[in-house]
């Protein structure tokens, strides 16, 4: 869903990166990861208010492949390490969560797989298909894309002190469940969505 909007955003993008423009886009991929891995570190120790100052360091991850196409260095590497840092990024997050008691382990485990099932059927059909093209292609669809995660779970960080009203549950233990419900369905959108293009193959 958040994706639909990039094109709207990219002028802006486009003037957000002429900082790091001398940046190799592998190093900001890891910059990225670092401070948004920073984030569930800070929701492990006790401090929720830091955690969503650095879950604004998600903004950074969008860095990396601008970057890249604006300085000609687009590579295969590195839009695999980008997915695996996200993948990585999310799964730190969750933990985190966990080992703070804002979640339980349980839905920590539960959304972490739902998350990267996500990319895992959209890297093998892309392979299947034998799409070429990093990023975004014919089965960058769904609801629980990465940009639909991050906005959940940034909401659910932001207000963490917060109890839903008429439940027992915070916040984050909200988002998190919306995270898993909106994976097992882009999950399904995708796998539906590949078994459409790849008919006949």
């Amino acid at each position: 869903m958040f994706s639909k909007l990039k094109s709207v955003f990219e002028p802006l993008l486009n003037i957000l990166i002429r900082p790091f423009l001398w940046i190799s886009p592998n190093v900001m991929s890891m910059i990225a990861f670092s401070i948004s891995a920073g984030s569930g570190i800070a929701l492990a120790i006790g401090k929720p208010r830091l955690a969503a100052i650095l879950f604004v360091g998600n903004i950074l991850d969008s860095f990396d492949g601008q970057i890249a196409r604006k300085t000609g260095r687009v590579t295969k590497f590195g839009g695999l390490l980008d997915t695996n840092l996200d993948r990585l990024a999310e799964a730190v997050f969750f933990f985190g969560a966990a080992y703070g008691g804002y979640i339980s382990f349980e839905i920590a485990f539960i959304a972490i797989v739902a998350s990267v099932m996500v990319s895992f059927v959209k890297a093998v059909a892309t392979a299947a298909m034998g799409e070429t093209k990093v990023g975004t292609n014919a089965l960058s669809v769904g609801i629980g894309q990465r940009g639909d995660r991050l906005f959940l779970l940034f909401l659910g960080t932001l207000f963490i002190d917060s109890v839903i009203p008429f439940t027992s549950f915070n916040s984050l233990e909200i988002m998190s469940g919306l995270v898993v419900l909106t994976s097992v369905i882009t999950f399904f959108w995708r796998l539906i969505k590949a078994n459409t293009l790849l008919k006949g193959q």
